[in-house]
């Protein structure tokens, strides 16, 4: 069986995937974590968090 060659990636390659992986980030998780974040201030400041 042969093996196919291996290259190493090019510098724009890794940055444009990390670029898109970052940005599918902060357009899904970010949103969600802030979202959370607030819900539990204001369940803090209402006093019903009980903690």
């Amino acid at each position: 069986m042969e093996m196919p060659s291996y290259k190493v990636p090019s510098i724009k390659t890794i940055l444009t995937m990390t670029w898109i992986r970052l940005r599918e980030y902060l357009e899904i998780a970010a949103p969600l974590i802030i979202a959370i974040g607030a819900l539990v201030k204001v369940l803090e400041i209402s006093g019903l968090l009980g903690l």
